[in-house]
């Protein structure tokens, strides 16, 4: 990808953000709202996740954050079958479009094992961003079919604007 087009992408992005921040921007009301889950492995306070969730609200976008086994002691426990089959039955009754993960390296095990049951479930694509991704991108892309290397607010709008 050449400078110049990056330039522009990025400058367009920034256009959207600027157009968020004045109520420019969103979805018409007689559009159907696209749907998008983001979901936050055992991370209670993940700010990703909760700055995602109000940028896809601004955005005029339907969203549901999942916070998916709190560990507040870093004494995070597997994934159970209850866990997941709760989590894949949100996922049928939100029907989201894109799913979204914010994932910190110690927590892939885990997050393979979720997303890999959540593939089964649903055709929706896969985002996984977070502290793993930046450092591994290549790794995140073995199960997830996007990474978002860095920060991910410019592409999560992109992700917004598209669907």
């Amino acid at each position: 990808m050449q400078l110049t087009q990056v330039q522009a992408e990025a400058e367009t992005s920034l256009q959207i953000l600027q157009a968020i921040g004045q109520g420019d921007f969103g979805i018409a009301a007689d559009e159907a709202k696209p749907r998008v889950m983001n979901i936050s492995m055992y991370c209670y306070k993940s700010f990703a996740v909760r700055g995602f969730h109000a940028l896809a609200r601004e955005c005029g976008v339907e969203v549901v954050s999942v916070f998916f086994k709190e560990t507040g002691d870093n004494n995070h426990k597997q994934v159970t079958p209850a866990e997941t089959a709760l989590l894949l039955e949100l996922i049928r009754d939100f029907a989201p479009e894109v799913i979204t993960f914010s994932v910190m390296a110690c927590y892939v095990p885990a997050t393979r094992e979720v997303v890999s049951a959540i593939k089964a479930a649903t055709d929706a694509p896969i985002v996984i961003g977070g502290k793993f991704p930046t450092i591994s991108p290549t790794d995140a892309l073995e199960f997830a079919n996007f990474a978002c290397k860095g920060e991910g607010e410019l592409p999560f709008i992109t992700i917004c604007e598209r669907l």
